[in-house]
């Protein structure tokens, strides 16, 4: 879903929630304006390869739809992660992500502009903050 035009917009950016119920993905321009926004089931008993296969082609359709160049992917994810090595490790809410390198996966399609972070009430707190009704002030 387009909710604006950009022809003004020289790279978006792609923020990536990827919960134990849902994944949700956006794509914003530099001051952090959606410009498109999608969401698919996780479905805990998948496999995870799969479900990452479906969210990279999910983010490639939204960027090609949009015909602007991605400049950072970031990822937030339910934990615990190796942020060392990239890795999910073991989140009770998807147990066949164990161990699983979700960070060089989306790195190896949109390179090293990708970032991966566990969600945290922190990251939540920070997003609001920065976009949310409060970080857009009166």
């Amino acid at each position: 879903m387009i909710e604006r035009t950009l022809k003004h917009v020289r790279k978006i950016y792609t923020g990536v929630d990827i919960g134990g119920t849902k994944i949700a993905v956006a794509i914003a321009d530099k001051v952090g304006d959606i410009v498109a926004q999608n969401a698919f089931p996780t479905n805990p008993t998948r496999d995870p390869h799969e479900v990452v296969d479906q969210l990279l082609g999910l983010i490639t359709s939204m960027v090609d739809e949009n015909q602007i160049p991605v400049a950072g992917v970031g990822i937030v994810c339910c934990g615990p992660l190796d942020l060392e090595r990239g890795l999910v490790m073991t989140p009770p809410n998807l147990p066949l992500w164990r161990e699983f390198p979700l960070h060089h996966i989306v790195e190896s399609r949109f390179g090293d502009a990708c970032r991966t972070g566990e969600m945290t009430p922190t990251a939540a707190a920070l997003g609001e903050h920065l976009h949310g009704v409060a970080g857009r002030g009166p």
